[in-house]
């Protein structure tokens, strides 16, 4: 009995992002006014999840309609921001042959980030 509740006190939260706030640049991620830590996902739950920690965006991916993951960004260890694109099948690609191919998921991250800035305090 003991460990079923440690596990359930380790699992992440989950939440939307119409359940958040941001700070006025937009950075930090409140969840009942205190940082949060756990998943981010966009109002539909499928096309994009941030993963935050302490209010910090460590992790985003966006997926494609199939369910594949069509971006990653994410620090390294040394906090150099990485971006990997792929295609539907999960093939790695170019960020120009991303760009190209998928324009209506660039234009889908662009209006999340202007839902952000409209809601940042």
């Amino acid at each position: 009995m003991v460990s079923a509740i440690i596990i359930v006190a380790c699992q992440e939260k989950k939440v939307f992002m119409k359940d958040v706030a941001f700070t006025s640049n937009g950075d930090i991620v409140f969840y009942q006014g205190e940082p949060f830590t756990g998943e981010m996902w966009s109002d539909d739950g499928r096309f994009m999840k941030l993963t935050v920690e302490q209010g910090n965006p460590q992790k985003m991916e966006l997926f494609h309609s199939n369910g594949k993951v069509a971006y990653l960004q994410f620090r390294d260890a040394d906090e150099h921001k990485q971006e990997i694109f792929t295609d539907e099948n999960g093939k790695q690609i170019s960020s120009a042959e991303f760009d190209e191919k998928y324009a209506d998921i660039l234009i889908r991250l662009e209006e999340i980030g202007e839902e952000v800035e409209r809601r940042s305090n």
